[in-house]
């Protein structure tokens, strides 16, 4: 457990009665999201409420984490995330285009998987995960959490479809992935998708979920995307390339990196998709460079 951790799990111990952390508050909406993860675990009546049931348990885990910022912000404690994610928010406007290429789903799985504060390189979900037992969340609350927070964003190669499902191959890693897409949009053969992936939550299913809205890299290639990988990778300063790959998808260079490029290098949208142009460290390729 984190320092940041440590000092929320004693504030916790001693705010029981304070405003600054209202436990009964998260308590009672917490065991309004667990309730409705309950509901959800019936797999054939999600289905036929027309509801995918992975998409539905992390949508939940996502509105919990949500809960807890909203209990939490104004803790002293969080003061250093709270300055970043709202700084962001207010320059990035995450409401979706046209006002923003930045989606609300893009946003908030950055701002609560991958933005790190404090010496110990904390997200608002370590924090959660690191005092669920003391707030009494299930195991499989904690399970959907841990999953979430361990989700990148990744590029990927459309490789066809399958029972409507998309089957992609990340570049880089060449790992193969067969997803639903929470937005409805399949797309077509040998796109380049930029997008959040959650794993399967149940040996169940055989699928994994595509999380964020659709981003569609426009007038570039694989061979383009590998390049920029190879300029990229040394900068990480990890010795595995793979191990940097992946802590450059998810953090970038900088906090807000990836929230850079998809401002930048927004080209248009259609309501089950958005879609990008250019390579982040080229500035000449990306419609919005500044």
């Amino acid at each position: 457990m984190g320092s940041i951790s440590l000092k929320l799990l004693n504030n916790l111990r001693k705010g029981l009665t304070q405003k600054i952390i209202n436990l009964r508050e998260f308590s009672d909406n917490q065991k309004k999201v667990n309730d409705l993860m309950q509901d959800v675990i019936n797999v054939e009546e999600s289905i036929k409420d027309g509801m995918d049931p992975q998409h539905t348990l992390y949508a939940y885990g996502q509105n919990l984490i949500s809960v807890f910022l909203d209990i939490i912000a104004g803790s002293p404690i969080f003061r250093p995330f709270c300055k970043k994610y709202f700084a962001a928010e207010d320059e990035y406007m995450p409401k979706g285009p046209p006002l923003s290429p930045i989606t609300l789903s893009y946003f908030t799985s950055w701002g609560f998987f991958d933005l790190t504060f404090g010496k110990d390189k904390e997200t608002i979900t370590t924090c959660l995960i690191d005092v669920s037992d003391y707030l009494k969340l299930s195991p499989d609350v904690i399970f959907v959490l841990k999953n979430m927070q361990a989700s990148r964003m990744g590029i990927y190669k459309h490789l066809g479809t399958d029972k409507g499902k998309v089957i992609f191959r990340e570049l880089y890693t060449h790992k193969e992935i067969y997803c639903h897409s929470t937005s409805g949009y399949l797309g077509k053969k040998n796109q380049l998708w930029y997008v959040r992936i959650m794993p399967p939550i149940d040996d169940m299913f055989n699928y994994s979920i595509i999380f964020t809205t659709p981003y569609i890299l426009l007038n570039s290639n694989e061979n383009d995307w590998i390049d920029y990988f190879t300029r990229t990778l040394p900068k990480i300063k990890l010795t595995d390339k793979e191990s940097a790959f992946i802590f450059l998808m998810k953090y970038g260079l900088n906090d807000t990196y990836w929230n850079e490029y998809v401002f930048q290098g927004y080209h248009h949208y259609q309501y089950d998709a958005i879609f990008l142009e250019g390579i982040p460290d080229i500035k000449d390729s990306l419609p919005h460079p500044y």
